[in-house]
């Protein structure tokens, strides 16, 4: 059970795909200058959670696929990803494991030992849900677009080809204290986009059922 689980998002599939080959050299990368402020990072709490919306956008298909959930970040543990609709599944992204369950059942699960790369995609979803310009800027040039009074963008384009095979563009929306949406351009005009809704007055803190899902 090592293959890349079929309900992750587009984003956690293609950078554990391009990582295979890249993270040594992308993690000697230097880090972003440090006059270039965080989107969210700098404020945002040790957990955050909240609700998804996902569209994928395949060139071959007139409608997008539509999938909803809610995700859990934390900062020390790393991304759990629950998909409500369609269909239940549940993707736990670790530094030492990626599992992924559906209908209550282990379907996928590959650790560290059988991916190295996995400890560097943990980071970068981490960082992309942080909005971490300086976690981000080891395998993304980044840019930021000029923001309005309510919003802020970060436009991140991969650094290797190898990456480029499988990201085009990353475009991260939020404001000073979280990322609202995450948009993933990749090759042949395929795209997603990732609506987020971070829960209010979120008391910070990992549920039971939460921890035991991230210590699987």
């Amino acid at each position: 059970m090592n293959r890349v689980p079929r309900c992750m998002t587009y984003f956690a599939a293609v950078v554990l795909l391009a990582l295979c080959t890249t993270v040594t050299a992308a993690s000697a990368a230097s880090s972003a200058p440090s006059d270039m402020p965080a989107l969210g990072s700098e404020t945002a709490g040790h957990v955050l959670r909240g609700q998804f919306v996902q569209h994928k956008h395949l060139a071959e298909l007139d409608q997008p696929l539509v999938s909803r959930g809610r995700y859990v970040v934390d900062r020390d543990r790393g991304l759990l990803w629950q998909v409500e609709k369609p269909v239940k599944s549940t993707l736990v992204i670790t530094p030492k494991a990626l599992t992924e369950s559906s209908q209550g059942q282990q379907t996928a699960h590959i650790s560290a030992e059988q991916q190295p790369a996995l400890g560097a995609v943990a980071s970068i979803l981490l960082a992309v849900f942080q909005g971490n310009t300086d976690q981000l800027s080891q395998y993304f040039d980044i840019q930021r677009p000029k923001a309005d009074a309510k919003n802020a963008a970060l436009v991140l384009t991969p650094k290797t080809d190898a990456v480029k095979q499988f990201i085009t563009r990353l475009k991260l929306t939020g404001d000073e204290h979280t990322v609202h949406r995450i948009r993933i351009d990749q090759p042949g005009g395929d795209y997603s986009v990732i609506d987020l809704q971070p829960a209010p007055n979120d008391t910070q803190a990992l549920t039971p059922a939460e921890r035991r899902a991230f210590s699987h």
